[in-house]
């Protein structure tokens, strides 16, 4: 009998459609025959449709053998689907609550990797918009321009500024706060952007890390022209940072290289699966081609104990 896999996509947050087509892609690879796929979308007025029929997610999970989480921020992301999902008694694809909280918490994660002694941009949290000017200033004296001012649970670049005066950096401030009820300030770090993925338990490895790829421009280029020693390092940042957070599955680190180090920007506890994404090409310059990719993390999902 097939195993039932249960796609969630769509979701609350700012990446809905991102969420869409890497549900879709999902849809379409995972090995056929082996595995039947069930499409629930999760429409942004909060409510679950199973193939085009809106249920409760108990009545459609009641039915999965296992829940792929195809989602891309907010609820998908910070630790609430993945309640609801545990509620129902079913396995599913990606971190737990609470290392999925972390994650998306940009302020938690920073701290957890400072003490892990991960390599971080100077930064300072902005609680709300009536501090902006006093942490404006108290960051402007901190650290030399430029800034980088972003809302502090969101991904995918969403509410990102880059500030060059302390005016600057109280009007980027002003933006992010559209987005989320927190803000972080960040100095600026000169140097080239890379990431790295970590796929868990394979080829005999418990964190095995996928080729670094290169961002410029919004261009990824896979795998990335650098030496063999400072993309090992990558890795090993890459690394450190989802085992610091705890987080299950697969994962992906942004870093910034330059000559001053390495910095670790962010990690992304669900990176997207989208079949020209950076992370699905990663995979396949390593011969892990998309469904094999989905047919491991399940296997991972439904091995996971509650």
């Amino acid at each position: 009998m097939a195993i039932r896999v249960a796609v969630i996509r769509g979701g609350n947050s700012l990446e809905y459609q991102t969420s869409l087509e890497a549900g879709a892609a999902i849809l379409k690879n995972l090995p056929e025959g082996k595995y039947q796929a069930v499409d629930v979308l999760w429409t942004k007025d909060g409510l679950f449709h199973e193939n085009g029929f809106p249920k409760p997610l108990g009545r459609i999970l009641a039915r999965a053998d296992v829940v792929f989480n195809a989602l891309s921020g907010g609820d998908g992301e910070n630790g609430r689907i993945q309640q609801m999902i545990e509620s129902c008694h079913v396995p599913y694809t990606g971190s737990r609550v609470f290392p999925a909280m972390l994650a998306t918490r940009k302020f938690l994660s920073r701290e957890i990797f400072e003490k892990s002694g991960l390599k971080i941009p100077k930064g300072i949290l902005v609680s709300h918009i009536g501090e902006a000017e006093a942490k404006a200033h108290e960051m402007f004296l901190r650290t030399s321009p430029y800034w980088v001012v972003k809302p502090a649970s969101l991904g995918s670049g969403i509410g990102v500024g880059i500030a060059k005066s302390r005016s600057g950096i109280v009007d980027a401030l002003s933006r992010a706060f559209f987005f989320d009820n927190k803000a972080l300030v960040e100095e600026h770090i000169s140097g080239r952007e890379f990431s790295a993925g970590i796929v868990e338990h394979f080829r005999k490895q418990k964190y095995y890390t996928l080729p670094v790829v290169e961002k410029i421009r919004r261009r990824e280029i896979c795998p990335a022209k650098i030496d063999l020693a400072t993309s090992r390092e990558i890795q090993e940042v890459a690394r450190r940072a989802h085992e610091a957070l705890g987080l299950s599955h697969y994962s992906s680190s942004d870093v910034i290289v330059s000559k001053r180090g390495i910095f670790l920007l962010e990690t992304d506890a669900l990176p997207p699966l989208l079949p020209e994404g950076a992370f699905v090409r990663s995979a396949e310059a390593i011969g892990l081609e998309f469904p094999q990719l989905l047919e491991h993390v399940v296997t991972l999902a439904r091995e996971r104990k509650f």
